[in-house]
């Protein structure tokens, strides 16, 4: 049995407009930075400073922007970058004291893991 979809209506047309709206003014870089743990906000702020320094762009990707969109909590963070993964992950190993470099995949992922007093946070790239 099919079944008919309607094409969308002018009203439909407007109340999806305005969730996705509503849905894009929560995923920002400060609502991201506001939703994380202290740790990941660390993580977040290292990441944030090699991406400046080596010039490369940063994008939030996976999980964190959806849970935050769907207001729920965020417990890893995973980003991408257009350069160098190995590159990019020793640099910013070497500016958190006590977190080694993440070994890179065969897919050129990886990631570190801060370890604090009030928690782990893991940040994959």
């Amino acid at each position: 049995m099919s079944r008919i979809v309607q094409p969308p209506t002018r009203d439909s047309r407007r109340a999806s407009t305005s969730v996705n709206k509503q849905i894009t003014a929560r995923i920002s870089a400060a609502a991201l930075r506001r939703s994380l743990s202290a740790p990941l906000r660390r993580l977040l702020a290292a990441a944030e400073a090699t991406a400046t320094d080596r010039g490369v762009t940063l994008w939030a990707v996976g999980g964190a922007p959806r849970d935050l969109a769907l207001g729920e909590p965020i417990n890893d963070l995973d980003l991408a970058i257009d350069g160098d993964t190995g590159r990019f992950v020793r640099a910013l190993a070497a500016r958190l004291p006590g977190v080694g470099p993440g070994v890179v995949s065969a897919f050129g992922t990886a990631g570190v893991t801060l370890v604090t007093s009030t928690g782990a946070a893991r940040l994959d790239l």
